[in-house]
């Protein structure tokens, strides 16, 4: 699956091209805060919160994993962080959080490691209509599913003369450059017990097959 990779964007400059697009879908992953412009005093901030949680399927308010129901987008997403950030995005909540974290390994993320592929089986698993990433603020990519998309991003970005290219999910999710971080990390802890071994999530393995890989 294609995608594009724009650099030293924010979130709402990459993709406020479809934003109305966005505000219909379900969104899981997201670390996010308040806007500014929501958070100028407590009563606004209060009742920021409480549309949160009435948009989140199971009415949890998670600031670093956040999960809504479309409805999002149109008021939040200037808070969605430019930095380190992954966001699913789904036609309607197939899946609880806890499902969607145990498949996309939250808890440690050891598919990384020694096999690519096994990442992408973890996506295309819960098979979402996008997925946005941003690496180390230095960029954001999507990967979507919807035709047309693509176009309408890489337009704007030509509009405001911003750096872009396309990117191949096969190839370059996830990026490289997580991957030989995540290879360090795991090099030290498997250098304090010898045991560890690397293993894809239970629920990731023998999935059926989607456009995603």
């Amino acid at each position: 699956m294609k995608g594009v990779r724009l650099y030293r964007q924010s979130f709402m400059e990459a993709f406020g091209c479809i934003l109305p697009e966005l505000d219909q879908l379900t969104i899981y992953g997201a670390s996010f805060r308040i806007p500014d412009a929501l958070s100028s005093d407590d009563a606004m901030v209060d009742q920021s919160c409480a549309e949160l949680r009435a948009l989140s399927p199971d009415g949890v308010l998670d600031f670093d994993e956040g999960f809504f129901s479309p409805g999002f987008f149109g008021k939040f997403a200037a808070g969605i962080l430019d930095d380190w950030n992954k966001l699913y995005l789904f036609d309607r909540a197939r899946l609880s959080r806890d499902e969607l974290r145990r498949i996309l390994g939250r808890q440690g993320a050891v598919e990384y490691l020694e096999n690519h592929r096994l990442a992408r089986e973890a996506v295309a698993a819960v098979d979402p209509i996008a997925l946005f990433q941003n690496w180390d603020g230095s960029y954001w990519q999507v990967f979507s599913k919807r035709d047309g998309w693509a176009n309408r991003v890489i337009a704007a970005a030509e509009e405001r003369r911003a750096d872009w290219r396309l990117v191949d999910f096969s190839a370059e999710f996830p990026d490289p450059a997580e991957v030989a971080i995540r290879h360090a990390l795991f090099d030290h802890e498997r250098l304090r017990n010898p045991n560890v071994e690397l293993s894809a999530p239970a629920s990731s393995r023998n999935e059926r097959k989607t456009a995603w890989i």
